[in-house]
Formats: C-alpha cells, structure tokens, sequence
C-alpha cells in the first residue's frame, strides 16, 4: 500500500510538473489549487480527525515543539548572524523559513505514507496550534520588526482566527463528537464525507508543488542557504530528537513531531518574508532547493525513526 501511494503522488507531481514546463494550464492556477486544500481539504481532515481523539496530555508535545523549533531557529542564526556579520533582515528571512516547516501540504501526506492515519492526526497538532499558531503571531511580529514595520495585536489575532483549518481545530474540540457520526444524504456519515474530502489534499498538494517548482540560485549566500537547510532538514528535528530521547518520552506521537520538524522551509514563511522584503531571493532559494533536498533526508529520517 505503502509504494502504491507513493507512486501514485510521485504521478502527481509529474503531472504538475508538466503542466508547468508546457503551461497547459495558467501560471497562477497553483494558486486556485493551494486555495482549495487550504479551505476545504485541510479543515476537511482537522475535523474529522480532531473531533475523534480524546485529549492527552502527551499532546502538548508536538504542540510545543512546533514553537520551539521557531525560537531555537531564532537563537541558532542570531548566532550565526553575530560570527558571520549577517544583517537584521538575513537572520529574520532564515528564522522564518527555517524556523518553521511545510508541515501540512508535504507534511500530512509525508506522514501519513509513513504512519498511516494515526500519524496523520499526531501531525495535525503540530501544524495547526503549533506551526501555524506560530507563524501568525511570533512569525509575522518577527518579520515586522526586521523590516521596520508596526504590527498590532488584534491584526495577529484576527489572522489566526479567520486561518480555516485553525478555526476548524477548535471548533472540532468543542463539539460533541457524536455529532459526527450522524448520518446526511440517507446513511452516509458525516466522517465519511469529511475523509473523502480529505483525501483529495495528498494529490493536490503534490500536483500544486509540482506547477510551482522552480530552480533559482543566482545571487545566493551559499553559506547562509546551506546552514538554513541543514539547520531546517537535519541539526533543529535532531535537537528535539534528543530532548525526547532524554526525557525517556517514546512512541509514534514523538516520532511523528519530529518527522514534522524536518519538513522542508514552509511556502508560507516565505510569502511573509517576500512581502516583508525580507532577502527575497535567499527565502525563495530555501523553498525550491529545500523540497527536493527534502525527500533523500525524509527517506533518511523515517529509516531512522522507525
């Protein structure tokens, strides 16, 4: 099963891959598509898989670990920035993109090839009130700071609120999950329908990255693109890796907030940085070099988990 899934979205790829090179199909039509997973196949998963589970308190985990990869982001290239003399605005663009991951469009179906369904809902909370809850409020106040610009409170709240798959999360912890269970159009369930949704976001997300990849590489600090990936797909999902190892935490919640970790730079982190003229070109690099180099360190790193 496992192969077949794989090859099947390896398919999609392909296919967007084409689209793009022969553009059969127009150059923002990516963009359609990334609007469609992020408001409806998503929120789709988030509430059929969080209006299911009962709350545990080992969930805080992947929770807080979608955070602390962003603050010792933060930290490990201000260092960085102090010993090679980088400016404000390198330091927030590799924070951004490397300190946060693509921990749902490549993310979910990753994990799901690899841990099946009960990955998939492990990594929800890592993406939804981890990365994302970081991304909309650090994330933004942070790229606002490096680019001079004023950020308020009841902006970033009202970012993160009106985020559908957010809203989502938290409406599926609030309402009885029974109510999923009952039964529209005759004696189809409504977690039925909520999964086929779902399922459609593993093939448009690899047909979306297909139709966006690009190669571009010109003008890039070498030396600040190559300890952003490494920071990103090896040294930050080791670090959270050890703290678990050392604290005797085991088990497929903690394997799967790792994997998650080690997700290539997330697109969105880099439209932020993009729209904050945060060294563009550096942010752009990360997002289209960081998903190929991505699937070997993956491979690599669901060997190792498993």
């Amino acid at each position: 099963m496992f192969h077949e899934s794989l090859a099947f979205l390896l398919i999609c790829l392909g296919a967007g891959l084409a689209v793009k090179k022969w553009q059969l199909l127009p150059n923002d039509t990516f963009k359609k598509v990334n609007k469609f997973i992020l408001y409806f196949t998503i929120p789709a998963i988030t509430l059929e898989k969080i209006s299911q589970i009962d709350l545990r308190l080992e969930y805080l985990a992947p929770t807080i670990s979608g955070w602390g990869l962003f603050i010792l982001a933060g930290i490990f290239f201000g260092i960085l920035k102090h010993f090679y003399k980088w400016d404000k605005k390198t330091w927030a663009a590799l924070t951004l993109g490397c300190g946060l991951g693509n921990t749902s469009f490549v993310g979910y179906p990753v994990t799901q090839l690899i841990y099946g369904e009960q990955g998939l809902q492990y990594a929800i909370f890592v993406d939804q009130p981890g990365t994302f809850a970081c991304l909309s409020t650090l994330g933004i106040a942070l790229a606002a700071y490096a680019s001079g610009g004023q950020l308020t409170f009841k902006s970033m709240a009202w970012r993160l609120i009106t985020f559908p798959a957010f809203t989502c999360f938290f409406i599926a912890l609030i309402i009885p999950s029974d109510l999923f269970r009952q039964n529209i159009f005759g004696d189809i369930l409504i977690l039925k329908v909520l999964r086929y949704i779902g399922s459609w976001t593993n093939p448009l997300a690899f047909l979306s990255i297909g139709m966006q990849f690009s190669f571009s590489f010109s003008e890039i600090n070498t030396r600040q693109f190559g300890w952003g990936l490494a920071y990103k797909l090896l040294l930050g999902p080791l670090v959270f890796w050890l703290v678990f190892f050392l604290l005797g935490l085991e088990g497929m919640i903690y394997d799967v907030s790792v994997l998650e970790l080690a997700m290539p730079p997330m697109i969105t982190a880099f439209i932020i940085a993009t729209e904050y003229n945060l060294s563009p070109k550096l942010s752009a690099s990360l997002v289209n070099y960081g998903l190929p180099a991505s699937a070997l360190t993956l491979y690599l790193w669901g060997i190792f988990l498993k």
